[in-house]
């Protein structure tokens, strides 16, 4: 008989036999039977089971539904406890079903109580039919032991161990099959488990490979647009942009990206690493935005500080150290008068009234109203002030309160009258940022001059003199004739005066108007530009007239404080007059005003400031560049162009900026701070002698000394241990032209150099401790030594000079000799071998056992020649004659340059001669090559570096070699312990990085690696006027290092470091 349930739940309705109930319920019917069972019994599962709390509704026929699903049940389950035993309904449920079931498929669950307490009696006994003695039939009651679950031990045990008893007897298998069947589906389940989460394992670790390496990848990318946007921003001159770029790019301690070396590379360029500090530069750091347009502007004395006047009510302050505004003040009338006193306190003049605030803090310290309207500021020293109406000069204290005098002429036939047709500039000193024009004050004499204009003439009347010591005046007619006045100076000898002064002549001025488009001539007299010194009576001790005619050319005239040296002055004098003139700065004696000498910029200059040594200036020019003049050799160099146009500056030399300069150009949007950057100055100074000309050939190296060579036979030698360093001259030694340094022995004691000189090749042993030189010329060398004819090339093996003879053929002498000094003896071998073929040219490369030598001769044909028995060995390959070749460590294989086919190739061979491949590349010719790490290297003309498998040839890598500066002279390779390659490429090494597969660094002027104290060696050939000596030694740079100094960079240049 089929059932529509497998069992029916009987139980007491209270919280506790109802929570059974339900989890039996649930367990039942979620209950997977083990495979085995489930194909043996036929039964896929054990659902469903009726409870009848979720299976019957309220009605009225409540008692026919619960009959029904009786009826329609395999198995009854009685929850078993003191509760249920009392339940009437529970007892009806038993004695339906017992109706029309065995009672082999009632099933009890003891949930508390003793099972005789708590089991119903029905279920305890059965009626048995028995014959008694006499043969008849006998119904009697047996005892009985219904099948039972125990739910009285704790849930989570009962669950394990009880449970499956109840589901073992719905399905009709034995309890401990059923357990081992679990146990087994359990072992199938765990298995699958693991292998399930093995390949997720799997799946994971290769995701995260996967995305790790996309990442990685990500942040190359990334890093290669922050490097490439780095070198865009240094060509424009944004060195702290670059730097902050480049540093991106790298590993920090919020990024842990790869370094990659173009990132190295850009930051290495970035601060500016291995440039001598001579080496000058600007830079823009920075840019304060106007609102509306800058109308003045002034930097506090430490430069930390500005102040903006913005639109001309509108005060704004600035701390430059954070690039913050620190504070406004809208003033009530417009002001274009500014002055610092003191540290940080700005003086503003805005008509009649006069307010200070502190730069710092924004603050109104204090203000003061007059009742004229105030024309020109002067801070004099205590401080006092010094406030110009148009009739007179007033002294106050520094609060503006104190009055201390009122000065004017006294004169009624010269009253005292300020110009008021020119912007008035105020200044301490010759050459600052502001020129004077009829306002002066010396800060030696402490005394104020003030030119007097006459309201007749419009010409200089007279000077007013305010002794600020004194706190007295005196007022001197003038009675030059002159019609204006560009600018003034004075000091105890007198009043300098730069006049344009009225002429005979006239010529013709020009006007274009735009809106006619026509051009209007007039008539106009001319002026005569004149320097003139007077003394305070009036009298003209010199005049100077200059060839400068116009107004229109003198608008931006100023003085200057020259050095005694300017323009080839002897320097007795401890000053030359300097006079700035639209685009030329001219230098006169301040005795009698000869003119010294002048130097033309290539446009107006409108901003001119010292050097720190007052040899020369640094000039901004209304063409938009940087000019810098030595007013020594009266040259001019501009080292920076500007982006855009300014009409003014300052220029500080500032803590801000690592007490670098500090130019504070005005443009009507806003001031531009830019800074000067004078180089690496990480060195150690070595000091000596300087030469002008450019690296040569390169150098040798030891841990004692270095020995450089210039282009103009210069040869210098650098102690190491002592940091210093000596210029000689090949020609002291006799060689003038193809100058070489062929060895220096191991103790560092001497070098060997070769050369020519007049009389034929020579060769020269020289002592390091005294360079003194011993002749160790060989054998035909000489002009007049006619053992053989020198073939003009000598090569270094080890410890030993080699170099061939051609002797005379004619005679019937052996026609080729070896000839092979000894160094460390000073020895000359020579031996005779009689070659088949005629004219070998040179040994162009040599084993280093110097028992093996490459020779090629003037059809370009190369063998193999060995030393010891003089045999030769054809080799199948042409060399070019100016191209060369390398042996490898051991001396067991080479390559050479070759020309095959018009296509340069090169051919490696072993020792014996065989050949073991050919490399190359089309239409590029290799430039230089050799042996390293297993690996040959070639360098070619396209300054890309391939690295080849020794043995095979096969292409390893290609790494670019490509510097930023034009590279003459010779090729050297350096390799270091830590993975570096230093490629010499004739006065640019490039650091390259072979771990990285790129160059790091462009070390420009390298004279020399120092392996031993791992630093490099940098000229200083290309500066002017510097007292530092040949060299500068650096650390050789390692990727941390530059990180180190971009932070550091970032820090002192107001910016924040990583």
């Amino acid at each position: 008989m089929g059932y529509h349930y497998k069992a029916f739940i009987s139980y007491k309705h209270d919280p506790v036999d109802s929570a059974v109930a339900a989890e039996i319920q649930t367990r039942l019917e979620r209950f997977r039977i083990p495979y085995a069972i489930r194909k043996e019994k036929g039964i896929r599962s054990l659902r469903p089971v009726f409870r009848d709390k979720d299976e019957l509704s309220a009605t009225e026929d409540l008692n026919d539904m619960i009959k029904e699903a009786l009826l329609e049940t395999e198995f009854l389950i009685v929850i078993c406890s003191t509760r249920s035993i009392r339940s009437i309904w529970v007892r009806k449920e038993i004695e339906f079903f017992l109706e029309h079931h065995e009672k082999n498929k009632v099933i009890t669950v003891l949930v508390d109580g003793e099972p005789q307490e708590v089991i119903p009696p029905v279920l305890c006994q059965r009626e048995v039919t028995r014959t008694d003695e006499n043969g008849n039939p006998v119904t009697v009651i047996e005892p009985l032991e219904p099948l039972s679950c125990d739910y009285r031990m704790d849930r989570r045990t009962a669950r394990r161990e009880e449970f499956p008893r109840l589901a073992a007897a719905l399905i009709g298998c034995r309890y401990d099959e059923l357990r081992r069947r679990q146990r087994q589906y359990r072992m199938r389940l765990m298995a699958a488990g693991m292998s399930l989460l093995a390949l997720l394992l799997v799946y994971f670790v290769w995701s995260n490979i996967q995305i790790r390496a996309g990442f990685k990848e990500s942040l190359i990318s990334q890093s290669r647009n922050l490097a490439n946007m780095s070198e865009k921003s240094l060509d424009e001159n944004d060195r702290v942009e670059a730097v902050r770029l480049a540093l991106e790019a790298l590993p920090s301690d919020e990024t842990d990206r790869p370094v990659i070396y173009e990132a190295a590379y850009a930051l290495s360029r970035a601060v500016g690493a291995y440039n001598f500090p001579d080496t000058l530069d600007i830079e823009n750091t920075a840019q304060i935005p106007a609102r509306y347009s800058v109308e003045a502007f002034k930097v506090s004395e430490d430069g930390r500080l500005l102040a903006m006047l913005d639109g001309g009510r509108l005060l704004r302050f600035w701390n430059i150290e954070t690039m913050e505004e620190t504070g406004q003040a809208e003033l009530e009338k417009n002001a274009s008068l500014l002055s610092v006193m003191g540290e940080k306190v700005l003086l503003i003049a805005s008509g009649s009234l006069l307010s200070a605030f502190d730069m710092e803090t924004s603050e109104l310290l204090w203000s003061q109203s007059y009742e004229k309207t105030i024309m020109a500021i002067s801070v004099l020293e205590d401080p006092l002030i010094a406030l110009v109406f148009e009739d007179c000069v007033l002294l106050t204290g520094a609060d503006g309160q104190e009055i201390l005098g009122w000065f004017d002429s006294g004169m009624e036939d010269h009253p005292f009258r300020f110009q008021t047709d020119r912007m008035h500039w105020v200044h301490y000193q010759y050459g600052e940022d502001e020129s004077g024009r009829t306002l002066f004050y010396d800060q030696e004499a402490r005394r104020l001059y003030v030119i007097s204009r006459s309201e007749e003439t419009g010409g200089i009347d007279g000077v007013l003199v305010i002794d600020a010591v004194k706190v007295a005046s005196a007022y001197y007619p003038l009675g030059t004739e002159c019609a204006g006045l560009c600018c003034m100076a004075a000091d105890e000898t007198g009043l300098y005066l730069l006049c344009e002064r009225s002429s005979d002549r006239y010529g013709l001025n020009t006007e274009i108007s735009n809106s006619a488009r026509r051009t209007a001539w007039t008539m106009t007299r001319k002026l005569t530009l004149s320097l003139l010194k007077l003394d305070l009576q009036g009298n003209i001790l010199w005049e100077t007239k200059l060839s400068h005619m116009g107004t229109n050319m003198i608008g931006n005239a100023k003085f200057l404080r020259l050095a005694g040296t300017a323009f080839g002055g002897g320097g007795e004098d401890p000053e030359v007059l300097g006079v700035l003139i639209s685009d030329t700065v001219a230098g006169f004696d301040m005795d009698d005003g000869r003119q010294l000498g002048e130097v033309t910029a290539d446009s107006e200059i409108f901003f001119a400031a010292y050097y720190a040594d007052s040899t020369g200036l640094f000039a901004g020019t209304i063409g938009g560049a940087m000019d810098t003049i030595e007013l020594q050799d009266s040259t001019v160099a501009s080292y920076h162009v500007f982006k855009k146009g300014f009409s003014r500056g300052e220029m500080r030399s500032t803590p801000v900026y690592d007490h670098n300069l500090a130019f504070y150009l005005k443009s009507s949007d806003g001031i531009w701070i830019y800074v000067t950057y004078r180089g690496d100055e990480e060195y150690t100074a070595v000091n000596g002698e300087e030469s002008e000309k450019t690296l040569n050939y390169g150098w040798l190296d030891g841990s004692k000394y270095c020995i450089t060579v210039f282009g103009n036979n210069d040869l210098a030698v650098t102690d190491l241990r002592q940091n210093t360093s000596s210029l000689y001259s090949f020609e002291d030694y006799g060689p003038t032209y193809d100058s070489e340094i062929l060895y220096m022995d191991p103790e560092e004691t001497y070098f060997v150099i070769s050369g020519r000189g007049d009389d034929g090749g020579l060769i020269k042993k020289v002592r390091l401790t005294d360079m003194t030189a011993e002749d160790i010329t060989g054998p035909g060398m000489r002009k007049d030594d006619e053992t053989c004819s020198f073939t003009g090339s000598c090569v270094c093996a080890g410890d030993r000079i080699l170099y061939f003879g051609v002797k005379d053929v004619i005679r019937g002498e052996k026609p080729f000799l070896l000839c092979t000094l000894d160094i460390p003896s000073g020895n000359w071998e020579v031996r005779d071998y009689d070659f088949d073929m005629l004219n070998l040219l040179l040994a162009p490369i040599v084993s280093g056992d110097g028992g093996l030598a490459v020779m090629e001769d003037q059809w370009q044909n190369a063998y193999l020649f060995r030393t010891s028995d003089g045999s030769v060995t054809a080799l199948p390959v042409k060399i070019p004659a100016w191209k060369g070749g390398c042996w490898n460590e051991k001396g067991t294989a080479f390559a050479v340059n070759i020309a095959d086919a018009d296509k340069d190739q090169i051919a490696s061979f072993s020792a014996g001669g065989k050949e073991l491949f050919r490399i190359g590349r089309d239409f590029v010719a290799p430039l230089s090559m050799t042996y390293h790490g297993g690996s040959l290297w070639v360098l070619y003309e396209d300054h890309l570096l391939y690295e080849y498998n020794a043995k095979t040839g096969a292409l390893i890598r290609t790494i670019s070699a490509e510097v930023k500066t034009e590279t003459t002279g010779g090729i050297l390779w350096d390799f270091t312990d830590d993975g570096q390659l230093l490629l010499r490429m004739g006065c640019v090494t490039a650091q390259i990085d072979l771990e990285l597969g790129g160059m790091t660094a462009e070390i420009p002027n390298c004279a020399g690696y120092v392996e031993s104290q791992n630093r490099i060696l940098v000229t200083n050939i290309d500066s002017k006027g510097s007292d530092r000596g040949v060299f500068a030694a650096y650390p050789r740079y390692t990727v941390d290092d530059l990180i180190r100094k971009g932070n550091e960079l970032l820090v002192t240049s107001g910016s924040d470091g990583r």
